[in-house]
């Protein structure tokens, strides 16, 4: 059996780090992705959510610059309304009735320089 508990206070997590220290540490990871990439090789991103302290956070843009000179072609964004609806999604306005509804989602995909 696989323990799917998950602690968002852990340390560890990604999302308990600052700005710079997550996009340092997100970074790292994608960097060890992109080399197990093939010449011509895809890499898609797909941002869920992209709220930030109750805000739109432009994460996607964020994330294309930090991936600049990491052996990418940025080729695509694709930004859909989310479907299926997430559990996130589906209980956001009672959490926070006073926010606006994030309804879309990201979708960046970038090709391995040959």
């Amino acid at each position: 059996r696989i323990d799917s508990s998950f602690d968002y206070k852990d340390e560890k997590n990604l999302s308990q780090l600052s700005d710079n220290k997550y996009f340092q540490r997100l970074k790292e990871i994608y960097i060890k992705a992109i080399r197990k990439l093939k010449p011509g090789g895809h890499l898609s991103l797909i941002i869920k959510d992209p709220i930030r302290k109750g805000s739109p956070y432009l994460l996607h843009y964020l994330l294309g610059k930090e991936l600049e000179g990491t052996g990418l072609t940025p080729i695509a964004v694709w930004i859909h309304r989310h479907y299926p609806p997430t559990l996130f999604i589906n209980t956001y306005l009672k959490r926070f009735p006073e926010r606006k509804l994030p309804l879309y989602q990201t979708i960046l995909i970038f090709k391995k320089h040959v």
